[in-house]
């Protein structure tokens, strides 16, 4: 006979791995762009961020760990 599937476990599974999954994309995204700028630096090249897309930037980053605090918080109070 087989055994049973939790799937609220597995459903947990997931979310845990997509969360590792995300904060390795964004960590591999840092280290790309720390790279770029410190060899741009390194080599005397000019790199500008126009201030627009810096604050795009800075702007989704917020609304993800908004987002992410949220959850976290809402999973925190159903459980």
């Amino acid at each position: 006979m087989r055994k049973r599937v939790d799937w609220d476990e597995e459903i947990r599974k997931t979310e845990r791995i997509r969360r590792k999954g995300l904060f390795m994309s964004l960590l591999s995204f840092g280290v790309a762009v720390a790279f770029i700028f410190g060899m741009s630096r390194f080599t005397g090249a000019d790199v500008e961020i126009p201030r627009t897309v810096l604050i795009a930037v800075v702007f989704c980053v917020s609304c993800v760990v908004f987002r992410a605090v949220m959850r976290h918080r809402r999973n925190k109070n159903h459980d």
